[in-house]
């Protein structure tokens, strides 16, 4: 039977190696160290779209989170609409369902909340919204750890 619920918080995070829209290859273990929001994306998706610009500033601004967009279906097109919202933040490109399938979700825009570890902080977040709250999380860690350490 397929999980089609999402991965839970506690889970360690499916590995993967996906070909990037600008060239290479990028992994979930890339990103080991830091703590990763997991976006997963299509180019026909209209909140997509909207949540598209708030990824990009989070990606230029936040040291303390990275942004991964995974995108599915056509690799030219996801190109052009990375162009047209002008995101430099790191897009890669999975066959058909491959990795949502891995992550047991398989609606756009979702979000996962990766520790440095590779293990689930969250469980998935669906939608533009929770998906803001969700990247908002390790600030607020963050923040707590700061103020209990001073």
């Amino acid at each position: 039977k397929i999980n089609r619920s999402g991965l839970k918080a506690g889970a360690e995070a499916p590995e993967f190696r996906l070909p990037r829209i600008d060239g290479g290859e990028l992994s979930l273990g890339d990103f080991r160290g830091r703590r990763l929001l997991l976006v997963f994306s299509d180019p026909n998706c209209g909140p997509c779209d909207e949540l598209a610009p708030h990824l990009e500033e989070m990606h230029r601004k936040r040291s303390d989170l990275r942004v991964l967009m995974i995108s599915r279906r056509d690799a030219d097109a996801t190109r052009a609409k990375a162009a047209r919202l002008a995101l430099s933040l790191p897009i890669v490109m999975q066959r058909k369902w491959e990795i949502s399938l891995q992550y047991g979700m398989f609606a756009t825009p979702i979000a996962y909340l990766i520790d440095e570890h590779g293990v689930l902080l969250s469980d998935v977040a669906v939608g533009v919204e929770p998906i803001l709250a969700l990247a908002e999380q390790p600030a607020v860690v963050a923040a707590k750890a700061f103020a209990l350490s001073t």
